[in-house]
């Protein structure tokens, strides 16, 4: 539930560059990248609110969940743990998150106030990305014994 109120707050500054003209003045950029980021960034938002809503229905699906086998204390070799599975899903948002934090920061002037901030919080939720990476590369499951055998068949 803590991805879905970020991914609200990126697709309302996307909203807010559209409204506010941040995008009017990138389309005269000589470069076609440049003039593309903004569609680029609404598709995203678009892709973050089918996201957001997806977030919420699968919380709620979860709350009411009744739990079958308890999840192990750490990885073991069957299956992961919770916080394993955690780390993936926030670092999953952390990537999807970065990428228009990346675009957005790259059609800003280099001389605007904004620029910095933007730089450090993409520069520090990469490094937040690298740790979570780090602590949750423990012990990988081998895979079931029908993923086993169809890879072996490839």
């Amino acid at each position: 539930m803590i991805a879905a109120p970020g991914l609200v707050i990126m697709v309302l500054s996307i909203i807010l560059a559209d409204l506010d003209g941040t995008f009017a003045a990138v389309r005269s950029s000589p470069w076609l990248l440049r003039r593309i980021t903004p569609a680029i960034l609404n598709v995203q938002a678009v892709i973050a609110g089918a996201a957001i809503v997806f977030l919420i229905w699968t919380a709620w699906r979860q709350a009411f969940r009744k739990v079958m086998t308890p999840l192990p204390l750490r990885n073991d070799k069957a299956q992961f743990w919770r916080v394993s599975r955690y780390f993936h899903w926030v670092i999953g948002i952390l990537m999807f998150c970065l990428v228009p934090i990346g675009l957005f920061m790259s059609i800003l002037p280099q001389t605007s106030a904004d620029r910095a901030g933007f730089v450090a919080v993409h520069q520090a939720l990469g490094v937040a990305v690298f740790i979570l990476t780090a602590a949750v590369a423990d012990v990988v499951p081998a895979p079931t014994c029908g993923y086993a055998e169809s890879a072996i068949s490839l």
